[in-house]
């Protein structure tokens, strides 16, 4: 769905999985996007990040009662 949109920003503007779940509205403005792209790929962007904050990015090991006195 975004990859008519994703392709130009790798190969012009050297944009990875990284960069992309930074940029900016202004960032897509500045790259030269038409509104409508424009947009939807700042919407994706916000879904992105969100999601994101949704995973733990490490996981707590779980406490187990002592088994001493068994």
């Amino acid at each position: 769905m975004f990859l008519e949109f994703f392709s130009p920003l790798t190969i012009d503007e050297g944009v990875d999985g990284e960069t992309l779940s930074s940029l900016s509205i202004q960032d897509l403005f500045g790259i030269g996007l038409k509104l409508g792209p424009r947009l939807k790929l700042f919407k994706f962007i916000e879904l992105l990040n969100k999601a994101r904050l949704c995973v733990p990015t490490t996981l707590s090991p779980t406490v187990l009662p002592s088994r001493a006195g068994l």
